[in-house]
C-alpha cells in the first residue's frame, strides 16, 4: 500500500471465524478522537467515510466491546478497497 488505509469495517471473530463483534465505518468515522492513543507523527483519525490510517501511523484504538461475547481468535481489517487483513488476538 502507498497510501496507508481507509478502514471501513474492524471485525472480531471466533475461532470458527463466526463474527462476535463489528464496528462498521459510520462508527469508525464518528471514533472520538479521545478513543484514539496516537504514537508517530501520521495520525489515524476518523473522517467524513472511514477511519483514516496513513502509511506508518502507528496507534491504540478503545473499541467498546459487547457484554457476554465469546473471546474473540481473529481481528479483522476490512479496506474501502475490499482489501482485508486479518491477524490472532494474543491474549
Amino acid at each position: 500500500d502507498v497510501y496507508g488505509s481507509f478502514l471501513i469495517a474492524i471485525q472480531l471473530l471466533d475461532d470458527q471465524d463466526q463474527l462476535i463483534q463489528e464496528w462498521g465505518q459510520n462508527e469508525l468515522a464518528n471514533l472520538s478522537s479521545k478513543e484514539i492513543q496516537n504514537k508517530y507523527v501520521a495520525k489515524i483519525k476518523p473522517s467524513k467515510y472511514s477511519l483514516i490510517l496513513p502509511l506508518g501511523a502507528k496507534a491504540t484504538l478503545n473499541l467498546p466491546l459487547e457484554e457476554g461475547q465469546n473471546r474473540p481468535n481473529k481481528i479483522k481489517l476490512i479496506d474501502v478497497s475490499g482489501v482485508e487483513w486479518v491477524e490472532m488476538v494474543q491474549y
